[in-house]
């Protein structure tokens, strides 16, 4: 199973299924994440 992000060698987020790091709006209390389209041969994401 793949997450939004996973980690490069130093530690930092990189993204997996989202398609950026996102940063929070509203003072830390929204976050909005665009989802990478899926492609030939992924599983369905419900």
């Amino acid at each position: 199973m793949e997450g939004l992000y996973r980690a490069n060698h130093k530690g930092d987020p990189i993204p997996a299924l989202a398609t950026s790091v996102v940063k929070p709006t509203n003072h830390g209390k929204r976050y909005t994440y665009n989802l990478r389209k899926k492609q030939s041969g992924q599983m369905e994401i419900l």
